[in-house]
């Protein structure tokens, strides 16, 4: 699946109720690279950005990797 334009999503912090993140990601048109912010909010007031630059390395990240990656801290 390609997506084009911005992606949002929403997540929270499982061991911070009251904390919870508001994810865009910008894919560029050739797959290659992928722009993503983070803004975090507690108790609904921003409190810390985040930004991400990514590159890809490999079109089959599991064998790249070796191993799939846990996310316990952030569900969405």
């Amino acid at each position: 699946m390609n997506i084009k334009g911005p992606c949002f999503c929403i997540g929270e912090r499982k061991n911070e109720p009251d904390t919870y993140l508001y994810e865009m990601i910008q894919m560029s048109d050739d797959g290659l690279t992928r722009a993503r912010t983070w803004q975090w909010f507690k108790n609904d007031r921003l409190f810390q950005r985040t930004l991400i630059d990514e590159s890809r390395v490999s079109l089959d990240w599991s064998a790249y990797e070796g191993v799939d990656p846990l996310y316990d801290e952030i569900t969405l």
